[in-house]
């Protein structure tokens, strides 16, 4: 999933820069902190695996971070100074441009789409509820309650000029505010805002960055995760149904991997050629798991 990944990246940073100050983009840089031996390695592991120049990605001291950052940080990071933040609501608006968009609108089975349009295919980029329909109720999909808080900024936090990931993340300070999360709660089955995750993300920022400080909750938002079994996206042709495809359980990527989902389905409609390898085609695809459950004899 590595070249997937890291095609998807430079994919989405090709987009936000056309897209420039429509989509609020904030080139600001992230740093991804190696607090723990797991990330060390997972982040020494991309440097190595993803072959990339240094002025794209680079592991850094925790005094280089330090400075990078404007705040004082106790360990290494990898840093992406191409990353940063966008604001997801205007970047939606901006690539739906001159398409037909129908809120508020419930469908129950595919025959609703078959007899309300003329289309020449459909796509289920619906999430968990994908699965809620029959052409896909094979396909077992798990959901991850998180909750990100918006915070007034403080004396101290007002220096950050990046974002920072640290298992959760903050961003630098826009208009007095930072974004603070995400919380992952695997056995919350709502998505309500509620003050017990905003006090789990103050707490992550706290034991991380800022430990000495104070911040008072201005609003936040909750909402799910999807992640397929083997965690890795499905995206693709849904098998023996024409003219059915699906882009789904992109977990905490959901911003990157989208929208190298929507690059592929284009191709698969168009007959190609293909932007990822054949090999990075078949893992992501949905009938990955209908030839795993065919060799158990479960489909």
């Amino acid at each position: 999933m590595a070249r997937f990944y890291a095609s998807a990246y430079a994919n989405f940073l090709h987009i936000v820069k056309q897209a420039g100050g429509e989509i609020e983009n904030n080139p600001c840089g992230v740093l991804y902190l190696m607090n723990g031996e797991k990330r060390q390695d997972r982040y020494e592991a991309m440097t190595q695996n993803w072959d990339w120049h240094d002025n794209h990605m680079h592991l850094i001291s925790a005094g280089k971070a330090s400075k990078i950052s404007g705040v004082e940080l106790q360990c290494g990071a990898l840093y992406l100074p191409e990353a940063g933040s966008v604001n997801p609501q205007k970047l939606c608006e901006y690539y739906a441009r001159e398409v037909e968009v129908r809120f508020n609108s419930r469908i129950e089975s595919l025959e609703d789409i078959e007899a309300d349009s003329d289309c020449g295919a459909v796509i289920l980029c619906c999430g968990v509820g994908g699965s809620e329909f029959e052409e896909l109720s094979w396909l077992r999909l798990n959901k991850t309650r998180g909750q990100l808080s918006t915070v007034e900024a403080n004396e101290s936090s007002s220096l950050l000029k990046c974002a920072v990931n640290y298992g959760g993340y903050i961003t630098p300070n826009k208009k007095n505010t930072h974004v603070v999360g995400a919380t992952f709660e695997k056995h919350i089955q709502h998505n309500k805002v509620t003050q017990e995750s905003h006090e789990a993300n103050l707490f992550e920022l706290k034991e991380h960055i800022f430990t000495d400080d104070e911040f008072d909750i201005k609003n936040g938002r909750a909402a799910y995760r999807v992640a397929s079994p083997d965690h890795f996206p499905v995206i693709g042709k849904v098998p023996s149904c024409d003219n059915l495809y699906v882009c789904t359980a992109l977990g905490s990527y959901g911003l990157v991997s989208s929208f190298m989902g929507a690059q592929i389905i284009a191709d698969l409609l168009r007959g190609g050629p293909l932007c990822v390898p054949l090999d990075v085609l078949d893992a992501l695809s949905p009938q990955r798991f209908v030839d795993r459950a065919s060799k158990k004899g479960a489909f």
